[in-house]
């Protein structure tokens, strides 16, 4: 179901951002919520752009991921995550939908729209004060999957599908 208005399905209205340390497990080191948002309202890619305050230079830092419209789901990953790994916080990085009059189905109306979470992350050598970081896609959190073979089964076989969303909720980060 395609939205228009207002970016749609693209729209960004909270950014936050998370710092990760180079480990072989890594480790939270710092969070912050971004500011200053601004999304092309025209062309295909909805180009986001946001500013987030690093005050101090975090050498040690090897990833930033990027969560969008999940202000709510970061702050209880985070909360509930007391070791601070990545692996842990993003897998704890949920989405749950509740019934409205026995039904779940995801608000598209231009009414109270609950824009959908994305997540994004992107590979760093260290981060200091004025460093920018660019290029970083953010990938929707639910997509609608049709399967349909037609191809002879010798030639190719499907053998497993992962389906790791459901209405009722889902990952906002990948589960793998």
């Amino acid at each position: 179901r395609g939205i228009e208005d207002g970016k749609g399905e693209a729209v960004v209205r909270t950014v936050d951002v998370l710092i990760f340390d180079k480990s072989a497990h890594p480790l939270l080191l710092e969070s912050h919520v971004g500011s200053n948002i601004k999304q092309t309202v025209s062309g295909t890619d909805y180009l986001v752009t946001f500013t987030v305050d690093v005050l101090v230079s975090l050498p040690d830092a090897g990833s930033v991921v990027v969560v969008a419209n999940a202000a709510t789901e970061v702050a209880s990953a985070i909360s509930s995550t007391p070791s601070k790994k990545k692996a842990e916080i993003l897998s704890a990085l949920k989405f749950k939908t509740s019934p409205v009059n026995g039904r779940y189905e995801w608000n598209v109306s231009k009414v109270n729209y609950k824009p959908i979470p994305m997540y994004g992350e992107a590979a760093v050598d260290g981060l200091a004060p004025g460093k920018k970081i660019s290029g970083l896609e953010l990938y929707r959190m639910l997509a609608r999957i049709d399967v349909e073979n037609e191809v002879n089964g010798s030639l190719f076989q499907l053998q497993e599908i992962y389906i790791v969303n459901h209405r009722t909720g889902g990952y906002i980060a990948p589960a793998w």
